[in-house]
């Protein structure tokens, strides 16, 4: 069974998006997904409700708030080279 992650930012376009991106890129090995290691799911804690975000919560097995690593969106897109760099970082903190 898949492990199964959240990633929060505000809006859930940017931050959250690119760290999802990142764990599903996790799967992939030559560009094909070999086998589902992990599930991962953006979102934003201004665009969802309540009740969404708690029905989520309750969904994963690991909540990630990348605000907590990066507290700005100052990239503007998810495939930003710098963003992704970081995501791989926040990635190596959380699984040390």
């Amino acid at each position: 069974m898949a492990t199964k992650y959240l990633c929060i930012c505000d809006y859930g376009q940017v931050r959250s998006v690119a760290m999802a991106w990142y764990i599903h890129g996790l799967n992939r090995e030559d560009g094909r997904i070999k086998h589902l290691q992990y599930e991962a799911i953006p979102i934003g804690s201004v665009t969802s409700s309540k009740k969404t975000m708690k029905m989520l919560k309750k969904w994963a097995d690991v909540v990630i708030d990348v605000r907590k690593y990066i507290p700005k969106d100052i990239y503007g897109s998810p495939t930003n080279e710098e963003l992704q760099n970081k995501c791989r970082e926040i990635w190596e903190k959380i699984n040390e």
